[in-house]
């Protein structure tokens, strides 16, 4: 990339995206990328996946409180 110019673009969720921003990122098979992700233990990863998007939020926040650092280098904080 380096040399080029590109727009970094960010949403929560695919329904703050434009339509043709949803058809060149999620839809065309020509640019889109899919990734097949098998999980090795599915309860754990149900349990996760509640946890991290339902509507605990205390539980979220006490993850985050617990686990938080362990991916700090992770944060995307520009």
């Amino acid at each position: 990339l380096k040399g080029q110019k590109f727009t970094l673009q960010r949403s929560k969720g695919l329904g703050e995206n434009e339509p043709d921003m949803m058809w060149l990122t999620t839809m065309c098979p020509d640019t889109r990328r899919l990734i097949k992700v098998t999980p090795t233990d599915a309860q754990a990863t149900s349990e996760m996946f509640d946890l991290m998007l339902g509507d605990n939020l205390q539980g979220r926040k006490d993850y985050i409180a617990e686990f938080g650092a362990d991916y700090i280098d992770q944060a995307d904080v520009s």
